[in-house]
C-alpha cells in the first residue's frame, strides 16, 4: 500500500508549540501524503500525553481528536494484531505498546512509519 503510519508522536507534535521544527515536518507528513494511516491505540496514547504533559483540557483534546480523524484513516486492531504484538515483543525485546503499533502498521500493509525522532522502515521480517 502507498502511504504511511504515523506514531503517536508526529500527532502530538503536530497540535504543540514546543519545537516549531518538529510541528512543521509533522504538519508535512499528515497533510503531504495522500494516504495516512494511525492506529487507535496511538490515538489513545495521544489522549493520555495531551491530558497529562500538556494540560490540555478535554474539550480542546476533543477538538483535536476530531481533527486527526478527519485527515487521517484509524486502523482498529484485533486479537491477531496483538497475538503479532506478543511475537513481535519476544523476539525483538520492543515494548508490547510499540510492537503494537508495529503489528497494527504491518497489519494494515504500511511498510513506512513516521515516528517522532526519524522515519522508520517497518519491514516484513517482523511478521
Amino acid at each position: 500500500m502507498n502511504g504511511v503510519f504515523l506514531d503517536t508522536n508526529v500527532l502530538i507534535y503536530m497540535v504543540t508549540k514546543d519545537d516549531e521544527r518538529k510541528r512543521r515536518v509533522a504538519r508535512e507528513a499528515v497533510f503531504h501524503n495522500q494516504c495516512r494511516f494511525t492506529g487507535i491505540n496511538n490515538l489513545n496514547e495521544m489522549n493520555c500525553v495531551l491530558a497529562r504533559k500538556v494540560k490540555m483540557p478535554a474539550s480542546e483534546i476533543a477538538r483535536v481528536l476530531s481533527g486527526v480523524a478527519r485527515r487521517v484513516q484509524i486502523a482498529a486492531f484485533g486479537l491477531a494484531t496483538m497475538q503479532a504484538a506478543l511475537r513481535i515483543m519476544d523476539r525483538y525485546k520492543y515494548s508490547y505498546f510499540d510492537s503494537l503499533v508495529i503489528a497494527t502498521a504491518l497489519e494494515c500493509g504500511f511498510p513506512i512509519m513516521y515516528r517522532g525522532h526519524a522515519t522508520r522502515t517497518a519491514d516484513r521480517r517482523f511478521a
